[in-house]
């Protein structure tokens, strides 16, 4: 296991205890009768305990930023935290939870019922949409923001639903405490827009490099300096646009003492394509953070930086930093054509200001994407340790897993940012081509275009 992953890991197991937590009073609350009753009801508060979880992570609270070494292994977590709550759920509907001979307190059994059934069938459908993007990220986003309408659900039906566990005694309160916690986290999440006031920047000069779109930002008046250590992201949202519009993007700069920002952004989905076509000098863009803990550790340990495509924006930032090198610091990029890298004198300076850095640039269009072997290669598999720094696309972390695998002489210590908003399961190639145009056929509908209205972006 990698060192970031230790704290990570701890974490999680921490939030596996406080997920079980109350089963010992479930239990105890049967008297070891209705067995299957109580598996089912087991089952089910570790769901209903998930569901909070993963309410107070999508919260962004600061200190979750610490307390996961970096929001994006928090939302890693976020992730199977949703996965275990769906899959425990299952295994409450399959065996029967209802205990007849249990007195109704508040006269609700029969709403209580029906509210676990839709719950069930709304986080089903809810779920799915998530992990396997049956559905368009801009539409998929409207849809996630009815989780907490299904666990407020969840919360009633825990409550209102006749079981031997009292709600007044340890194992009852428990539950009752951290339900409300996630209510209160969902509603903080969903927050009005303006509450906190976001940080404002003025754009003030846009450059097209290879088909990235570098952004400066300048605070608009009266904005209070930002600071943020090089290699953390921001979320960047458009004057006026919703909490949950918010996209991620690593700051490409380090910090400056004029608070003047700059990212550096792929037109890939709708809004940074919207953004790339339809972006102006003196437009203004909201930010929040910062946040990650991808930042620039000098070590005399002998250090790899190795990024794919626009994931070469954190070492823009690293080498603009200008901290010296402790020890050998080798610069791997890989991209289409070294025209294409944004800034790339930034770091050809920073390699030429230090004899212990090294920069390769390994231009795809020329010599192919480069294989394991070629990147076991390039890294030197030499005795001794060596920190690898990654961030870049899925296929070329394919590679340099499979790279590190198959090392023999080095130890490599493996650090990387692994920020995913949404999460997602495999799915054939071949589904997803016919799904993508099921849905442009869907878009063209009258159905289609109420939905387009609704999440007010284009298709």
């Amino acid at each position: 296991m990698s060192q970031q992953y230790l704290r990570t890991t701890i974490t999680a197991v921490s939030l596996a205890g406080l997920a079980c937590f109350p089963l010992p009073f479930v239990i105890a609350a049967f008297e070891g009768r209705w067995v299957e009753q109580m598996i089912s009801h087991c089952f089910g508060i570790i769901s209903l305990m998930c569901m909070a979880l993963t309410c107070v992570l999508s919260s962004r609270f600061p200190g979750i930023n610490t307390l996961f070494s970096g929001l994006d292994k928090a939302y890693v977590v976020h992730k199977w935290l949703g996965i275990a709550a769906l899959a425990t759920l299952v295994v409450h509907d399959t065996f029967e939870a209802e205990i007849k001979s249990l007195p109704d307190q508040f006269g609700l059994h029969d709403l209580a019922a029906e509210m676990g059934s839709l719950v069930y069938d709304g986080l089903l459908i809810l779920l799915a949409a998530t992990f396997l993007h049956l559905i368009p990220y801009r539409w998929w986003r409207v849809s996630h923001r009815l989780m907490i309408v299904a666990f407020i659900a969840s919360l009633l039906h825990f409550i209102l639903i006749p079981k031997p566990l009292a709600l007044n005694g340890i194992g009852g309160i428990y539950v009752l405490v951290w339900g409300i916690a996630g209510v209160l986290a969902g509603a903080y999440a969903l927050r009005p827009q303006k509450v906190p006031m976001p940080k404002s920047f003025r754009i003030d000069a846009i450059d097209r490099i290879g088909g990235n779109l570098n952004l400066s930002l300048a605070p608009k008046d009266g904005q209070k300096t930002f600071h943020h250590r090089a290699g953390q992201f921001a979320f960047f949202r458009r004057e006026g646009e919703g909490r949950l519009d918010a996209h991620p993007f690593t700051l490409s700069r380090s910090s400056q003492a004029d608070g003047r920002l700059q990212v550096t952004i792929t037109p890939r989905s709708n809004w940074t394509k919207t953004l790339s076509d339809d972006a102006r000098p003196g437009d203004i863009l909201w930010v929040e953070g910062p946040h990650g803990r991808f930042v620039h550790q000098p070590s005399k340990t002998r250090q790899i930086w190795l990024s794919g495509g626009i994931g070469v924006t954190p070492f823009l930032a690293w080498a603009e930093e200008a901290k010296a090198p402790k020890g050998e610091v080798e610069i791997l990029h890989v991209c289409r054509r070294a025209a294409d890298v944004p800034d790339l004198t930034v770091l050809q300076d920073f390699a030429a200001r230090h004899s212990t850095v090294t920069l390769k640039i390994i231009e795809t269009a020329t010599n192919g994407r480069p294989s394991s072997e070629t990147l076991l290669r390039l890294m030197r598999d030499v005795p001794g340790t060596a920190e690898v720094w990654y961030c870049g696309p899925k296929s070329l972390r394919n590679s340099l897993e499979a790279a590190l695998q198959a090392a023999q002489k080095s130890r490599f210590l493996l650090h990387e940012e692994t920020f995913q908003i949404r999460g997602s399961l495999p799915i054939p190639a071949w589904l997803r081509r016919n799904l993508k145009t099921l849905w442009a056929d869907f878009a063209t509908t009258p159905w289609g275009q109420r939905l387009e209205r609704l999440t007010s972006l284009r298709f």
